[in-house]
């Protein structure tokens, strides 16, 4: 039930794209060239995923280099259908084995996601 009510908040077939510096880059060689990984709707381009990096953070000083990789969810709404319909914590493994099964295959040289939010 988890799973199929994730898949319905997703579209289908997000595409994706990989950012240095802020700016998009082609599917990077080194992984040490991007900072951002962000999953989209191809039909109207809203931002639906972003996976942060430990480059991204070291240029603002942030704590989140000690959480990176972080999968974020762009859609506060998404988030708070989550929680509210399985528990703050409880929906949190089955999305990113859902998210590691749909979408693994983009991320390069087999980052893990650590932290979600």
């Amino acid at each position: 039930m988890m799973y199929d009510y994730i898949e319905d908040l997703f579209p289908t077939g997000m595409k994706v794209s990989y950012f240095d510096d802020h700016e998009e880059v082609n599917f990077p060689e080194k992984i040490s060239h991007i900072d951002s990984i962000v999953f989209y709707d191809d039909e109207d381009y809203d931002r639906q995923l972003t996976i942060y990096l430990e480059n991204y953070w070291s240029r603002s000083n942030y704590a989140g280099i000690e959480k990176s990789p972080i999968l974020s969810i762009d859609e506060p709404d998404i988030k708070n259908q989550l929680d509210g319909m399985f528990g703050k914590k409880n929906w949190r493994e089955p999305f990113l084995k859902w998210f590691e099964y749909n979408y693994g295959h983009e991320l390069p040289y087999g980052i893990k996601i650590k932290t979600i939010e």
